[in-house]
This record gives structure tokens, sequence and C-alpha cells, in this order.
């Protein structure tokens, strides 16, 4: 049976985002209220970590109590009526420590009175939580000085690595750099960076595309998802509900799966459970109209603190830029986390769905132009008042990391993504330097389906005085297309001018289907990988090499499914690194490199039309410095 598309605005999960956000609201007010809720408490004496359990669950508030701290030491009795700050600074009366606030919960740290030395505090992390490794993928490198970059980001194959120790070009932007220059899309990050620039921006309501270092790397949504392939968000992705951005410059085939990327590659990182429990609403208003509201909670849960959520919701509507040109946004992310002694688990889910009214007009210049005209006043609409847009993307990612012995993880992910896109817009072709263009209208259904599994295993060893970070994995990553266009349309071409549009009325459309569409692209790509870093002289000297074995598998179909293109080749994607740390604030790195591109098909008018060519491989050779000033770092 085929499914038909109402045309009327999606209105499945808008409500739901709306009715969460109340809820954020509700949250944050019982938290408020309960840190001033009085209780009735009897707890007698005895071990502190027994009394903050105690009180814990007497005020049902969150307090994060490292072991180090609290080992070995005792909790006076507490009787009455008490507040649960009450309660807290008489339990640790005479301890040298205190009770924190913070983000609706406490953390127990030591007091200006109770320091009895200089010495740093060792990092606060979450009961019962493993020791991490520099190879423990999912947990977030602290941020550098300013808290505006992080020290470190994920390369890839190699896991999250210290810039510093890394023999390639990589940023990471922070979600505190994202809140404070109110970013909304990737795009907006990227400006932070000089390699990166838009090369296509729809602002809020289409796609974004973005060139590193010169090269094209396709949408602003393309590239890794938490580190992997095929799971982003095909138009554009918003930043409410990541954690990280990173823009890794250069070719990457090695350490990331990934084809085509010349330039280099995005990677977004995703919010996981805080430390902490937190509660944000934040609100924004923007262009004309535009409102917007915006929640994050996070929670922990357990005797340990090793279960852990968090939910985001973003809400948008209003009126943008461009004069009646309207956009409804509603996203919702959940993180569930279970981090015990040797095993990690995490579930990351995902949806989002937006209407668009009188979206941007996609405009083509006609070759023979000598320029191009100017802008029209925003003031001016200059689409037509049927136009729409209606897309919706969803995607759930499953993760484990299990600790088989001291050093040693094994770790798996499997996550899928699907895209679904609705259009009723016109587009200007042949547009010349007087603002005359020739108008197409397209009405069409697309479909994206995608998935990514990875499996492998790293860990470290030494052999003498050399130092080993060993990492092996095997990827394989699928997608299907699905398209349909509606023919025939009534007064499909019409001329018009961008200074004075010629608005027509709503052609008679037929229904369109919105799912089961005709495929026509099918493909998969699987590889197999291995790296090392090795590291010489107390790690001064640190040199990594690797190898990926990728193959490419597609097939092309027309509109009635007959197979028109099939492709299967295979590749191998070497790469060499090393960095040289003369002093403790320089490293001097260099690499090689390899990006491999799909083959070329051999056009119409050739002897061999249609042949497929194998992969080529784009090199690579780079040289850099690397500079860490006392909060200052420079490449």
């Amino acid at each position: 049976m085929t499914t038909l598309f109402s045309h009327q605005p999606v209105k499945k999960i808008l409500p739901v985002i709306r009715a969460l956000l109340l809820a954020a609201l509700c949250v944050m007010a019982a938290r408020t209220a309960a840190s001033e809720t009085l209780a009735e408490v009897e707890i007698p004496a005895g071990p502190l970590n027994q009394t903050l359990l105690a009180i814990s669950a007497a005020f049902n508030v969150d307090i994060l109590a490292p072991d180090e701290l609290v080992a070995g030491r005792r909790a006076l009795a507490l009787s009455g009526r008490l507040s649960a700050a009450e309660a807290l600074d008489r339990a640790l009366q005479d301890s040298g420590l205190e009770a924190r606030p913070e983000d609706g919960a406490y953390l127990i740290a030591v007091s200006a009175e109770g320091a009895e030395a200089p010495e740093a505090l060792p990092r606060l992390g979450v009961a019962g939580e493993a020791p991490a490794t520099r190879f423990q993928r999912s947990d977030l490198p602290e941020a550098y000085e300013g808290g505006q970059v992080a020290r470190g980001a994920r390369i890839g194959l190699l896991g999250n690595r210290d810039i510093f120790d890394t023999p390639f070009s990589v940023t990471g932007y922070t979600a505190e750099l994202i809140e404070n220059q109110q970013a909304i899309t990737v795009g907006d990050v990227i400006h932070n960076d000089p390699s990166a620039r838009l090369i296509l921006s729809g602002g809020q309501t289409e796609s974004q595309t973005i060139a590193i270092r010169g090269f094209n790397t396709g949408s602003a949504g393309a590239g890794l998802y938490d580190g992997l392939p095929n799971l982003t968000n095909i138009r554009r992705s918003t930043v409410r509900t990541l954690e990280r951005v990173e823009v890794f410059k250069g070719s990457n085939a090695l350490l990331t799966g990934i084809i085509g990327r010349v330039g280099g590659v995005i990677n977004l990182v995703p919010k996981r459970p805080a430390k902490t429990s937190m509660t944000k609403l934040t609100t924004d208003y923007s262009y004309r109209s535009r409102l917007g509201v915006y929640a994050d909670l996070s929670r922990r849960f357990g005797s340990k603190r090793q279960f852990g959520a968090r939910l985001n919701t973003v809400y948008q509507k209003g009126e943008s830029a461009i004069k009646d040109s309207k956009t409804e946004l509603g996203e919702v992310a959940l993180a569930l986390e279970y981090r015990g002694d040797k095993l990690k688990l995490e579930t990351l889910l995902y949806y989002d769905e937006r209407d668009l009214d009188r979206s941007r007009l996609l405009f083509i210049v006609n070759p023979g132009a000598t320029s191009i005209p100017s802008v029209p006043d925003l003031e001016d609409s200059i689409q037509q008042p049927w136009e729409k847009s209606e897309v919706e993307f969803a995607r759930a990612l499953l993760k484990v990391e299990y600790d088989i012995i001291k050093d040693w993880t094994l770790h798996a992910a499997y996550g899928a993504a699907d895209s679904k896109q609705y259009a009723l817009r016109t587009i200007g072709l042949n547009l010349d330097t007087n603002g005359n263009f020739n108008a197409l209208i397209q009405h069409r259904s697309f479909t994206v389906g995608r998935y990514t599994w990875v499996a492998g295993i790293r860990g470290q060893f030494e052999t003498g005085e050399i130092t080993h970070q060993f990492s092996l994995d095997t990827m394989r990553s699928g997608r299907e297309v699905g398209s349909w266009n509606s023919v025939n349309i009534p007064n499909s071409r019409f001329t018009s001018n961008l200074f004075n549009p010629l608005f027509i009325t709503r052609p008679v459309l037929n229904r369109i289907p919105r799912s089961n569409l005709p495929k026509v692209f099918d493909g998969i790509q699987s590889s197999i990988a291995i790296a090392n870093t090795m590291g010489f002289l107390d790690e001064r000297i640190l040199l990594t090499a690797g190898i990926r074995r990728q193959n490419i598998e597609s097939k092309n179909f027309n509109a009635k499914g007959i197979l028109t293109r099939k492709y299967d080749k295979s590749a191998n994607a070497p790469a060499v690194g090393l960095v040289v740390k003369p002093w403790s604030f320089m490293s001097i790195y260099g690499n090689y490199i390899e990006a491999l591109e799909q083959g070329v098909t051999a056009p119409p008018a050739a002897i061999n039309a249609g042949e497929v060519f194998p992969p080529t491989a784009a090199e690579q050779i780079e040289f850099g410095m690397k500079f860490d000033l006392n909060g200052l770092g420079l490449t």
C-alpha cells in the first residue's frame, strides 16, 4: 500500500515538543522550590557518605561527593525540621568540607578554611566511573583556557587526542562558545575557523554548504556524528543539542572512513548526561517576530550515579529576515547512559521537524550573463505565496564499551538515520543581469535512509622504552535514496523578475507519496583499519602509522526502478604522521594522508560511455607547528 502525503504541515511532533518545554518549566520550578523545602529529618551519626545518601533521599536532591573527600569521615547526628542546605551544613560541620549549590544539585568540596595545602583537587567524576584512558572516545576532552575551544578532539580511528599530541590540524568549538555567540546552525559556528567558510548559506531554512581549505565538503550537516559517518542531517544541523563542533582540516580517509572529504570534515559531538543535575530554560527573539524556547535537563540516578539521562528540546516559530518567509522548528534529543566499572552503554535519540513557508528561492545564473544583479530588498517577497517545504529527520545511535583488561577496550556502535522532505517551490533559471529569470515549479518528495555500524578494539602497551597506542576497527555504512517528482504540472514554467516578481495562482497538483518512494540510489561503504602511535623519549616524539582498506559499492536506478549503473571497487588509504616536542610548549608536526574519491564515470559521448573507474586517491603532505603558551594556543 502506498501512503499519500496530505500537503498539510506535519504536526506529529511539534505539539509534543511544546508539551516537553512546559514540563521543563514545571521541573525547574519544582527544583527551585525543593531547595527551600523543609523536612523532618532523623539521621543518626555515622559515616559521612551514608549521611549524604540519607540527605539526598530525604530532600530528593542530587549530591556529588568524590570518594577521596568523604572516605573515612563521619557526620554528626541530624534532627529537626531543616532545609537541604541546613542539613548539609550540619553534616559537614568541622570536616573542612562544604556543599556548593550547582544547577539544582550540591557538590561536596574542600572549603577555603579546610584546605590544608595548595594541591589541586582530583577532577570530579561520577562515582563508580572507571578510570578513563586516553582512548575513552566518548569522554569529552577538557576545554582549553577560556572555555571557547577544546584542548582535545576526535581524531577518527585514533579516538580523542590532545591537539598538541596530534599530527593533524583540528579545532573543537565548545558549547560555551555556541551559547555565547547564540549560534543556531553549524554554519554559524564555523565562521570562527579561518580554514572554513560557507559557500552556500540558506540560514535556518535550507541547506548550508561548507568548504574547508577551499574544498567543498558538502552540506553543513554532512560529515560525522559522534565520530560516525552517515548519521547527520543531510540538509543542515542545528547546534542547540550539541556539546562540540569539531573541524578537522585535511584529507582523512584512514581516520574517518568516509569518501570524498579532501579538505576536511566536521564532527558533531552530542550532549550527554552531565555529572551533576541541571535544569536550564532559555528563550530567544530574532528577526521580525521569531520566538524560540530551549530546555536542557540532565539527571543522574543510582547508588553510584551510574545511570544518566539528558533531555534537550527546542521550539521556534515566526518570520525570518525575508518578508513573509516563515518557519516552525521543533527538536528533541534524549541521551541515556550507564557507566559501570567496566561496561559503558549509551543510547542517543534525536528527532527534528521543520515546516517552511515561502522559503529561500534558488537561482541559477545564465552562463552568458556579464554580471550578477544586485540583491533585492528583503522587504519585498519574491517567493510564490503557496511555496512550502516540510522536513523530518530522525536518528538513533547505540554505543557500548567494555574494558576487557586494563588499558584495553572493546567497542561497538550502531546508528540509523531517516530523512524525509516534501517541497513545492520554484527555481529561477537563466537569471540575467537585469534580474529576469525563467521560473520552474518543482513538486517533489525525497527520502534518505542510512545506517552505520562499527566494532573494534583499542588499547595501549609498552615495548621497552617505547609506548604504543593501538586501534583496530571495521566499519560498514549504507545509504538508500528514494525520489518522486510530479510531472505535467499546469503552467510549470513562467517568466518573472527579481525586482518585479510575478505571482501566480497555485497550480492544481496531484498528491504524491511521502514514503515507499521509487529507489534511485543504493550504496554501501565498508572498511577495515589499523593504526598505531608509538611514543619515544617519554613521548616527546610520537609516530603514527596506519592503513584502511575500503570498498565502495553503489547502484543507480531510473524512475522505473531499472538499474542504470553499478559500481564495486576497492582501494587502500594509508597515512603516517609525526609529532616532535623539542620543548614542552611546542609541537612540530607533519603528515602524509590520503582522501579517497569515488571513480568518475565516462560521459555519454565517450567510446566507453558509462564505464566507472576505480577510486582515486588525493594525496596530502602537511607540515606545521603548534604552540601552547600559557592559555594562548597557536597552530
